[in-house]
């Protein structure tokens, strides 16, 4: 098929940066101060398919999904639901007599800048299976989440949309949790053959399959012009601008 490179700057450079490293694919997005984000993505959505790659395609934003879960707790801070220095004694109060001691006076500050001493996950059968009312798999949660959640009485997803992306004017659409292949049209994911790229299916056990207890830490995919009103928001902030949090 065609794949046309957009004709602004941005485009010409991620076309020049698609063809040095052969890539299926590649999507990208400008900010600034002021204006909307630009935002491009084109190509095909698998190696040696004709479908082609479009602006409003979901992209796996990994890792980086973890600046935007603590995004949303410092809001939280701020309207004085949360603060840096609450405890998980005090969140988990009935489960603070069976915790070790030095976890219980674990606070949010040292669980967001990773110095709670928690040690990582390895393995998927590390992870505990407990579930709330409802049967929905809630407290295995990342546990920034999970402290969130409990002062709120609401998920991680129900305040993302409701406390951070929606006044970012980011519309529910164009946000997903999970890969987003298994759902709808999205690019796949590929792998490196020695000269190219190969695809495989997001269900054939090749990609990392985040379990939901972590998809706070790991599993958000987003259009690129919704990630840019994020990333955004965080230039401003920078730029000592107040924003859905304050520049502070």
């Amino acid at each position: 098929p065609e794949i046309v490179v957009p004709a602004t700057p941005l485009g010409q450079q991620l076309g020049r940066a698609r063809t040095a490293a052969r890539l299926p694919a590649v999507a990208g997005v400008r900010v600034t101060l002021d204006g909307e984000p630009v935002a491009h993505a084109f190509g095909v959505r698998r190696a040696g398919s004709a479908e082609l790659v479009a602006d409003g395609d979901h992209f796996h934003l990994g890792s980086n999904t973890k600046a935007i879960t603590a995004m949303l707790l410092g809001a939280l801070v701020e309207d004085g639901v949360l603060t840096w220095e609450r405890t998980l004694s005090e969140s988990f109060p009935d489960l603070a007599a069976e915790m070790a001691p030095a976890w219980r006076a674990v606070t949010l500050r040292q669980l967001l800048t990773h110095r709670a001493g928690l040690a990582p996950f390895t393995t998927p059968a590390e992870l505990p299976v407990a579930q709330h009312e409802g049967g929905e798999a809630r407290e295995h949660q990342h546990v920034a989440a999970a402290v969130a959640e409990r002062a709120t009485g609401q998920d991680w997803e129900t305040l993302l949309r409701t406390r951070l992306l929606a006044p970012l004017g980011i519309a529910a659409t164009a946000v997903r949790v999970g890969w987003p292949g298994l759902v709808g049209t999205a690019p796949w994911g590929h792998v490196s053959n020695g000269s190219g790229w190969s695809a495989h299916a997001p269900t054939d056990g090749r990609i990392l399959a985040i379990p939901a207890a972590l998809a706070p830490a790991g599993d958000l995919a987003m259009t690129m012009a919704a990630y840019g009103r994020v990333l955004q928001a965080h230039v401003r902030g920078l730029a000592g601008r107040d924003g859905v949090v304050r520049a502070a």
